[in-house]
């Protein structure tokens, strides 16, 4: 098999399809009515408003799996265990495998720059209250 040289919605949305496997199934999903808001995720981090303008196809490989793991991992949060007695359900594990699928394609999209890292900066600073009547006389706090 080839890699795909350009994609359309149809083919874009049926690789999405495809990366979900099964859980795309349990879900319900088709290709490609499912996927339309997942690939405009992927166009929107692309920085294109058109999927013939996307012509590096590793990127938006790598943007569409991080979208299509996003979707799913949504479509599957309100899923909960719950018990009586010695009766139980689990089905909350399939919202962490897809979460842990979120982690892996946003680190790979990232690792290969289709992701603007964010960095952050925590500054501390020390209040200091002038009327405090808990504070003690003779120590400041």
């Amino acid at each position: 098999m080839s890699v795909p040289t350009s994609y359309t919605s149809e083919t874009l949305a049926a690789a999405m399809h495809a990366w979900l496997g099964p859980l795309a199934a349990s879900l319900g999903w088709s290709a490609p009515t499912s996927y339309s808001e997942a690939i405009t995720s992927a166009l929107v981090l692309y920085g294109v408003s058109d999927l013939s303008q996307a012509t590096d196809i590793a990127k938006l490989r790598a943007l569409a799996l991080y979208t299509a793991w996003q979707a799913a991992a949504a479509a599957v949060a309100a899923e909960v265990n719950w018990s009586r007695g010695i009766e139980s359900v689990s089905s909350s594990h399939r919202h962490t495998a897809a979460l842990q699928q979120v982690a892996a394609a946003k680190a790979a999209a990232s690792e290969a720059g289709y992701l603007p890292v964010v960095k952050a900066e925590m500054r501390q600073h020390r209040i200091t209250y002038v009327n405090d009547p808990y504070a003690r006389r003779g120590r400041r706090s």
